[in-house]
């Protein structure tokens, strides 16, 4: 994640795939290549990794940045339910409140 927050998207995409082909059961790993393809506007394949994942089994964070791919994507009634689930899942960032 480190190398995406800096701006390396593309590097921070391609570290997380490759730990997750090295460790394909790692939830934690998935909610964050979701959080980084949503970041790269990659929306549709940030969605279809969110739901691999799995809405009830992901973090907030991962939720929120869901919520803004299918927003973009103009998926306006899953986007409200995936800010909704978000917000009472913890997130508390101002674009999830913006978005919602």
């Amino acid at each position: 994640m480190s190398a995406a927050r800096a701006g390396r998207l593309d590097e921070g995409r391609g570290l997380l795939e490759a730990a997750l082909a090295a460790a394909p059961s790692d939830r934690g790993t998935l909610a964050d290549l979701v959080v980084v393809l949503s970041w790269a506007g990659r929306d549709r394949e940030a969605l279809a990794r969110f739901d691999s994942l799995g809405e009830a089994a992901a973090p907030a964070y991962a939720i929120a940045a869901a919520a803004v791919s299918a927003r973009r994507t103009g998926q306006a009634a899953r986007a409200v339910r995936l800010y909704q689930a978000a917000i009472a899942g913890g997130e508390r960032s101002t674009e999830t409140r913006i978005g919602l």
